[in-house]
């Protein structure tokens, strides 16, 4: 990073809740091409099921299902969620379970 031989140890970036918006996209393209140049792994913040739309955004910038979602499964149904998400080879965090 910065020219220096410190590497990052992961790229952490969110998304607003409802829709990805053009900001949103500003975000997560960028966080994708880092990963394709460092090889760091991606770990991504939703908070409504907009895991397949971040996942999208990534694949259209060449990155396939090697990120991390966090905080799935806080839906009315928490299992369908996740149950598609590992389907897809994305890794899954599940931290709000009880919530």
């Amino acid at each position: 990073m910065g020219g220096k031989l410190v590497r990052a140890g992961l790229i952490k970036v969110a998304t607003k809740e409802g829709r990805i918006s053009a900001q949103g996209e500003k975000v997560l393209r960028p966080a994708a091409r880092a990963r394709r140049a460092t090889g760091c792994p991606i770990i991504t913040y939703i908070t409504d099921s907009k895991s397949q739309r971040q996942l999208a955004v990534f694949a259209s910038e060449g990155v396939g299902a090697e990120v991390i979602i966090s905080h799935v499964g806080f839906t009315a149904d928490p299992v369908a969620e996740p149950d598609v998400l590992f389907r897809t080879g994305a890794k899954v965090s599940l931290d709000r379970i009880g919530s």
